[in-house]
């Protein structure tokens, strides 16, 4: 064997840089992968290929000012067109303080109406109006497709979705 004049050593640079790649991207697919498995909606737009709603509004819970000016356009829009009561359907699990402060709000806007906020559907379907609460990185999407089927079948009439928004 021949041996070279100069001895070799491992390129530690080159090898930091492929290890931080590498790592960067298996943890990126195993990210979407655990994201997709989880079946969790994200955005608004995988909520309108799974339900097409007259309306959906986003909610930014954390900008309260945003939140009130939001329901107080719908309250004096569509919801002041509306005969009848109202209720608002949470589908999944939506943080109690959300909906209490959605509760609060509306309390304030939609006077001499009849409204509630419940996850139960059978107490909605007593409604004549429903609204459905949909929250971003919690719901899951089959949770969404299983109400859909169940409202379907009642032809509850659906006037729109709330999208909350804990995110931004």
């Amino acid at each position: 064997p021949t041996l070279l004049p100069y001895p070799i050593a491992p390129n530690k640079k080159r090898i930091l840089a492929f290890g931080i790649l590498g790592g960067l991207m298996a943890g990126s697919v195993a990210g979407i992968i655990s994201d997709k498995r989880k079946d969790i909606l994200y955005s608004i737009s995988e909520i309108k290929e799974l339900w097409k709603f007259k309306f959906i509004v986003e909610l930014l819970v954390k900008q309260i000012k945003s939140l009130e000016e939001s329901l107080e356009l719908l309250s004096i829009g569509t919801i002041a067109d509306l005969k009848g009561s109202i209720c608002l359907l949470v589908i999944g699990e939506e943080d109690e303080n959300v909906t209490s402060r959605l509760n609060q709000i509306l309390n304030k806007l939609i006077k001499g109406r009849e409204f509630t906020i419940t996850n139960n559907l059978v107490k909605a379907s007593k409604y004549s109006n429903l609204i459905i609460i949909i929250s971003l990185g919690v719901t899951k999407r089959k949770e969404v497709l299983e109400i859909k089927n169940k409202l379907l079948l009642q032809k509850s009439p659906i006037i729109g979705a709330l999208v909350t928004n804990q995110v931004k």
